[in-house]
C-alpha cells in the first residue's frame, strides 16, 4: 500500500512540474530542427512572414555578436588572454582570431537576411496568387 502511495505522490509532483517546464522552454529562441521542421510545414503567407522574421532576428543576434569581434573590442583583451597562455605572437594571433570571427558572424548574418527575404518574397508571391 505505501508503494502505491509513493507512486501516486511522484505522480502528483510531476504533473504539476510539467506546465511549469513547458512554460520555462516557450521562451527560449527556436532550435535549427524546431524552425527547418516550421519552414517544411509552412502553408500559409503569415507563415513565411513568421520565417522571416526568425531569420531578421537571428541576423541582429550575429550582427551584435559581430560588434564584439571589432579589432578595438576584441583585439586588445584577447593579446593580454594569450601572453597570459604563452602564446607566441599573442597580437598577430589575437588579431588573427578577430578577424576570422567578425567574417563569420558578419557572413552569417548576410545570410540570414537572404532567408529573411526570400521567405518575405514567398509570402508575398502566395498573397498576390491568392488574390
Amino acid at each position: 500500500m505505501k508503494r502505491y502511495v509513493s507512486f501516486a505522490a511522484l505522480f502528483a509532483v510531476l504533473a504539476m512540474a510539467a506546465p511549469l517546464s513547458i512554460s520555462a522552454f516557450a521562451d527560449e529562441p527556436a532550435t535549427s530542427s524546431a524552425i527547418a521542421h516550421y519552414i517544411e510545414n509552412a502553408r500559409t503567407p503569415e507563415d513565411h512572414e513568421a520565417i522571416a522574421a526568425h531569420f531578421d532576428s537571428e541576423a541582429v543576434r550575429a550582427m551584435a555578436i559581430a560588434e564584439q569581434y571589432t579589432e578595438f573590442n576584441c583585439h586588445h583583451p584577447k593579446t593580454t588572454e594569450l601572453q597570459k597562455s604563452g602564446t607566441r605572437f599573442a597580437e598577430v594571433t589575437a588579431k588573427r582570431h578577430c578577424r576570422k570571427m567578425l567574417r563569420h558572424y558578419l557572413n552569417k548574418a548576410g545570410e540570414n537576411r537572404a532567408l529573411a527575404e526570400y521567405h518575405r518574397n514567398v509570402g508575398n508571391y502566395w498573397r498576390s496568387i491568392v488574390r
